[in-house]
């Protein structure tokens, strides 16, 4: 099956998701939490490998900080 939502728990207890989701929207990303600690990305039409490569940059840089 093929879908565009990548969902993930957030294990790195340094940050809240909302201090994740913060962090990466400072940074022009948009995700979504779905409760606990599950949040969720979902692309859609228009998104390309250079979006995706910006979301993994992005989200390895707050997560490395």
């Amino acid at each position: 099956m093929q879908t565009d939502i990548v969902r993930f728990d957030l294990v790195d207890e340094r940050f809240s998701v909302a201090e994740f989701l913060a962090a990466l929207r400072e940074r022009g990303v948009l995700m979504g939490g779905m409760g606990g600690r599950i949040v969720r990305a979902v692309t859609h039409y228009g998104i390309d490998e250079a979006d995706i490569a910006t979301t993994l940059n992005a989200v390895r840089t707050v997560v490395t900080q």
